[in-house]
């Protein structure tokens, strides 16, 4: 029975070659659209999804007039507002990013093209795997920082990294940064 059906299939695509390609095509085409949202949904819905409490946590973006672009940076003041208006809010950390800085290690330079300061309190809502330090203390002091991986390794190839000093250059304001801990690449 599936020999005599192959056999009608195959006998009927060549009989009509123009409608049988339209429909191949046509297969192949939907096949790959529903491939390529399935693989874009998967994209957007594991995203983060490391973390801890992934669900409760939420970004806020904004849309600058300027450039027409969607950046997630607000207001300085508004995670301050935010907590203040909504009780239901548990947490709330703010993140910056420094446009492109130098690093200045001992004698070396390393021009970075941007870094990102965050509140002490990031590190009780992302769950960030440290290798070196402490996550509840690692950002306790003004002046501290906490390196990626990648970061150690290139400022301080495989040397225990905290206690150092770290001086960054951004525009006109000098940071005297001490290394508190390091975490994982993500």
């Amino acid at each position: 029975m599936l020999k005599y059906n192959f056999k009608f299939a195959i006998r009927s695509i060549i009989r009509n070659k123009l409608i049988s390609s339209i429909n191949i095509i046509g297969l192949s085409i939907s096949l790959a659209a529903c491939f390529i949202i399935y693989l874009y949904v998967f994209y957007e819905t594991g995203y983060d999804r490391f973390h801890k409490d992934y669900k409760k946590i939420f970004r806020i973006n904004a849309k600058r007039k300027i450039y027409d672009e969607i950046d997630p940076r607000t207001s300085y003041n508004l995670a301050l507002e935010l907590k203040s208006e909504f009780p239901e809010i548990e947490n709330i950390t703010r993140i910056r990013v420094l446009p492109a800085s130098y690093v200045k290690k001992g004698n070396e330079f390393f021009e970075e093209k941007y870094i990102k300061c965050a509140d002490k309190g990031i590190f009780d809502m992302l769950s960030l795997p440290f290798l070196k330090g402490n996550s509840k203390t690692a950002l306790n002091d003004p002046n501290s920082v906490v390196l990626t991986q990648r970061m150690s390794v290139k400022y301080f190839n495989d040397d225990n990294p905290i206690g150092n000093v770290l001086t960054v250059k951004c525009k006109d304001t000098i940071l005297y940064l001490n290394v508190t801990s390091t975490h994982k690449d993500f």
